[in-house]
């Protein structure tokens, strides 16, 4: 697969009507596609990373990590979010 190109930029920021919830329902999102990586770890990638992508591109990151059988923790997603690993 070819590596993914995203513009960094604050998720929170540049979504600000984004709140506590939707973050939530995106953890639930990507839990229900990799059920044995915890709801906790997940949100907790997307929490540190959510400075890293804008909101939309790190959607697509962790969709695109959680649905590959090569990446087997959620921290995969922050550094995907990162750019330090390729999608």
């Amino acid at each position: 697969m070819n590596a993914t190109t995203v513009q960094a930029g604050p998720a929170a920021a540049t979504t600000p009507e984004l709140d506590r919830h939707q973050w939530q329902d995106l953890s639930g999102l990507i839990a229900s596609i990799r059920p044995e990586w915890p709801i906790d770890q997940i949100a907790f990638t997307l929490d540190r990373c959510r400075n890293l992508q804008t909101f939309p591109n790190l959607v697509t990151i962790a969709m695109r990590v959680a649905g590959s059988p090569r990446f087997s923790a959620p921290s995969s997603i922050g550094m995907a979010a990162a750019g330090l690993i390729d999608l």
